[in-house]
């Protein structure tokens, strides 16, 4: 296929009365292809020239050499590298103009994948979700024995922390595309705390567990196993604190991302509302711990303190799966805003 500009750039060139050898040498010097050019003339029904590499354009005996030749109004000789520069110069930023936009085109298209992919992985995560709390409601017995084996508890812990951890740098993605770095940051920190949790509970299960039966047998001091524990109840606040910061500033990322994305801001203000909530429910767990305690320490409650016993336990129940629910509700909005995301940028 014929390039266009070059063939504007030879008529241009030859309307102001430059040669088509001159033009030739500019457009090789500009660096296009020789083919192309040769190509170009050959559109325009002009006989093929040779450029040689021995003829200096600039020599001054070139332009003695042509100086006694018969001019035609057209010509003008004293502006030829000026005006031969300038279309050329239009051509070189036509072409940086369309490798920009090229290279900003594999970009997106790169983004919208990774988005598409977090939609995809944030349906498994729910529906995984869905399933587990099913499971510990509907089948609580084959959970405790699905759960006993360490190898399966490790391979699908693993497998759901890899699966979330990219739904995540969906987040990261889409918080770089939309400039809001409360939601790239966030979106980290969630995915240490979650890859953190996960190395904890490893070396919990492998070393932790083995030193606190030898300690509760007897055949052990507890000394390592209270050092061992104790530097692993400190990381676990720390990936704790990482993960509800996280859960604040990509729920603000969010909010602000939705101007760009729709319904991530409406994710965003769901994952709010959870926080606050999961608060509430974190003092009903202390409140509930208190009564439990309360109701062992006094000999006297009777039945009135374990009726308020379980109904403290009703309420924390059904405020767990309201949190849960509402949480699902949330990761809907994120996964809607993945996928619009997607279609954008792709």
């Amino acid at each position: 296929m014929v390039n266009q500009d070059i063939v504007k750039y030879l008529e241009e060139g030859k309307r102001r009365g430059f040669s088509i050898q001159l033009l030739k040498r500019k457009l090789l010097e500009g660096g296009f292809q020789e083919r192309d050019v040769d190509d170009a003339i050959g559109a325009m029904n002009v006989p093929q020239v040779v450029v040689s590499d021995k003829i200096d354009l600039f020599d001054k005996s070139q332009d003695d050499k042509y100086s006694n030749q018969p001019q035609t109004s057209m010509q003008q000789p004293s502006n030829q590298t000026q005006i031969v520069t300038k279309p050329l110069q239009g051509i070189q930023q036509k072409k940086e103009v369309d490798l920009s936009e090229k290279k900003s085109y594999v970009r997106n298209g790169t983004e919208g994948k990774w988005m598409k992919i977090g939609g995809i992985l944030g349906i498994v995560t729910l529906l995984v979700l869905v399933v587990f709390v099913a499971i510990n409601f509907l089948a609580n017995e084959f959970l405790m024995n699905l759960i006993k084996n360490n190898l399966t508890v490790l391979i699908l812990a693993t497998v759901l922390v890899l699966v979330f951890s990219i739904y995540k740098y969906s987040f990261v993605v889409a918080g770089k595309r939309t400039n809001q770095g409360a939601l790239v940051l966030g979106s980290w920190l969630s995915i240490i705390s979650w890859v953190l949790y996960l190395a904890l509970a490893v070396i919990a299960g492998l070393f932790v567990y083995e030193q606190a039966i030898n300690f509760f047998s007897g055949t052990d001091d507890g000394g390592s196993y209270k050092i061992v524990f104790l530097i692993l109840a400190i990381l676990w606040v720390v990936a704790l604190l990482l993960h509800v910061v996280g859960m604040i500033l990509s729920s603000i990322g969010m909010t602000k991302a939705g101007r760009g994305i729709r319904f991530l801001n409406v994710a965003g203000i769901v994952n709010i509302l959870v926080f606050i909530c999961g608060l509430g429910f974190l003092a009903g767990i202390i409140i509930f711990d208190y009564n439990v305690l309360n109701a062992f320490s006094t000999t006297s409650a009777g039945l009135s303190g374990e009726n308020s016993i379980m109904g403290t336990a009703t309420i924390a129940i059904y405020s767990l799966i309201g949190l849960v629910a509402l949480k699902a509700i949330a990761m809907i909005f994120e996964i809607v805003g993945l996928f619009d995301a997607s279609r954008k940028f792709e």
